[in-house]
């Protein structure tokens, strides 16, 4: 193991290079993010991100739904046009995987009608269904509740 850190960069960086080539969609989904912003001795290559983060999404990776969520929205990275169905598609998925994100991001989706018919109640029952998953544990460290307040709060953020 090396021992500066220069050296460990590139030892980490090696070693989530192989893990992606074997297939491994975690470390796809980190090596898209530190393509993205330029990190660990990378230089910031918001394409090369996209197609991590793609092949990881393939494989059922919900935190790459979201990231491919954030790309296809109106405040993407700009290698990808904005596609607010792909936002849907993308939400959907991260919430039948039981992705906490997945749940906040297609309340959102509901609840100012992003291409959609606007739901306010859809987006309620869903924020309700992710509060009641805190609060039986499902999610170890997640502990952000109240699922209406919450959802006026991000959609008064806009």
């Amino acid at each position: 193991v090396p021992n500066n850190n220069k050296d460990k960069e590139k030892f980490s960086i090696n070693m989530f290079k192989k893990a992606s080539e074997m297939g491994h969609p975690g470390a796809q989904f980190f090596l898209g993010l530190f393509y993205h912003s330029g990190q660990r001795g990378l230089d910031e290559d918001p394409k090369k991100a996209v197609e991590f983060w793609e092949a990881s999404a393939k494989q059922g990776y919900p935190d790459s739904y979201i990231e491919l969520m954030r790309q296809h929205g109106p405040y993407g990275s700009g290698v990808i046009e904005p596609d607010y169905q792909k936002v849907f598609e993308y939400a959907v998925l991260a919430y039948e995987k039981d992705f906490p994100q997945g749940f906040i991001s297609l309340a959102e989706i509901y609840a100012r009608g992003y291409r959609i018919d606007r739901n306010f109640q859809k987006a309620l029952n869903i924020m309700e269904e992710l509060d009641k998953k805190i609060a039986a544990g499902l999610y170890v460290g997640y502990t952000d509740t109240l699922g209406r307040d919450r959802l006026v709060r991000n959609l008064e953020l806009i």
